[in-house]
């Protein structure tokens, strides 16, 4: 156990000019102070705090299963060889900010119960995280990971902030827990990052993020909204058996393959500007979409493409009916009318089933009122009124005439007065019209 603190900074140790300028008003001085020793401090606990700012550490460093009791201020420290960290706590503040790590890191299940700061920092071998806990905010904005960055089956508690950082090689997050907002805006993945079997309760920002290699959220849970706008994407992407709520795709770029098979969106899939080539993705899925006509269009030709096609017919059904009710807003009535009749009579052309339904209830109506007003009789017969199954019978046959003389032709033996003859010829026009649009949904949807 250390009982005071440890100030390497304000020790009389030789220093060297700092390397650089303060970046951000960081404060420390212009030198840094020079450790040659390797320092071990392994399974201790430091009550006070631990001071290596402005530090080169030119040989290797070891808190292994150290508790920090106090703050640890290590901003622009440079680590020369291996910094291990392994299954260390932090209870206070730590800040690692602008610092340099030449060689492999190592933070593997350590705790962090307050904020921890990486803002601007360099790693240059591996660096890993893999199993730590950070219960508070922690910042890695404007880092650098110039080899693998290892954070499997952590746990951020609050804010993660990796907005505008660099990784260079593999990224794995699997298995990584985001309680609160996780942010990885504009940063750049250079090889395959893996984010699958990963939570993320708050806002994921990816907004704005490149992957130059294949990236994976497979079996990911996103419980709020994720925003991958103006991202690109330039090998496969995977997001199988993934939950989304509402998600941005927006003017992003898939240039390889996305595999979204078994996922579900349960809020709202925006693809406005969306620039992809084959999205395997199910319409089911997918509970809205943002209103676009080139989104709908091109994710339809998708569907297409793919071999889906109820998928697509499903998919422009949604489109046109939102389409009717933008014309509606837009105060396009007349447009708007013909829109509805299309959706009212056959679907869109989608649903066959519904001119067979108007006809079933055009022909009842003419029986009815021919039955009712006793306008149709039987040539060569005293003036008696046709029962209701007989007008039922003549209703179908006027129908269907209409549509087709293959069918049924024009009955002879009826003899039509008055009002009748009018409903008969609208009866006639009604059977074409309704034929055609049946034989027209029925031929696109089989």
């Amino acid at each position: 156990m250390i009982a005071g603190d440890l100030n390497f900074s304000g020790m009389e140790l030789p220093t060297v000019p700092w390397r650089g300028v303060d970046v951000d008003g960081s404060s420390f001085a212009n030198y840094e102070t020079l450790v040659a020793s390797p320092i071990s401090i392994t399974n201790s606990v430091i009550r006070g705090s631990v001071n290596f700012n402005g530090t080169l550490v030119l040989n290797n460093l070891s808190f292994r299963n150290t508790k920090f009791e106090g703050s640890v201020i290590s901003t622009g420290t440079q680590f020369c060889q291996i910094a291990d960290f392994l299954g260390s706590q932090f209870s206070h503040p730590a800040d690692f900010s602008l610092s340099r790590f030449n060689r492999s890191t190592d933070f593997s299940f350590s705790k962090f119960d307050q904020p921890a700061y990486f803002k601007d920092s360099n790693f240059t071998q591996a660096a890993r995280f893999r199993g730590s806990l950070f219960n508070q905010p922690v910042d890695f904005r404007y880092s650098q990971f110039n080899k693998s960055a290892d954070f499997t089956g952590s746990q951020f508690n609050q804010s993660a902030n990796f907005g505008d950082s660099q990784f260079s090689q593999s990224a794995n997050f699997r298995g990584s827990i985001f309680d609160q907002a996780a942010d990885f805006s504009y940063s750049q993945f250079g090889q395959s990052a893996n984010f699958g079997d990963s939570q993320f309760s708050q806002i994921a920002n990816f907004r704005g993020s490149k992957f130059n290699q294949p990236v994976d959220f497979s079996y990911s849970e996103f419980n709020n909204s994720a925003d991958f706008s103006d991202s690109l994407f330039h090998e496969e992407s995977f997001f199988r058996n993934t939950l989304f709520n509402n998600v941005d795709f927006s003017s992003a770029t898939f240039a390889g393959d996305a595999f979204f098979e078994d996922s579900r969106i349960k809020g709202v899939l925006n693809l406005t500007g969306t620039n992809f080539g084959k999205l395997k993705i199910r319409w089911s899925s997918i509970h809205d979409m943002d209103f676009d006509d080139t989104a709908y269009y091109l994710l339809i030709e998708n569907f297409k493409k793919v071999g889906l096609t109820d998928d697509a017919n499903s998919c422009f059904y949604t489109y046109r009916s939102k389409h009717g009710l933008k014309l509606l807003d837009q105060k396009e009535y007349a447009l708007w009318f013909f829109d509805f009749m299309a959706w009212l009579t056959y679907g869109y052309g989608l649903a066959p089933w519904q001119p067979l339904g108007w006809s079933i209830f055009f022909i009842l109506l003419a029986a009815l009122f021919f039955w009712w007003s006793g306008s149709v009789q039987k040539k060569g017969e005293d003036t008696k009124k046709l029962s209701f199954w007989n007008s039922l019978l003549l209703g179908a046959t006027y129908y269907t005439s209409g549509a087709s003389n293959i069918i049924s032709a024009t009955p002879e033996e009826f003899a039509p007065g008055g009002a009748a003859k009018y409903v008969i010829v609208l009866l006639r026009l009604l059977g074409w019209i309704f034929f055609v649009l049946f034989l027209s949904s029925l031929g696109r949807i089989v």
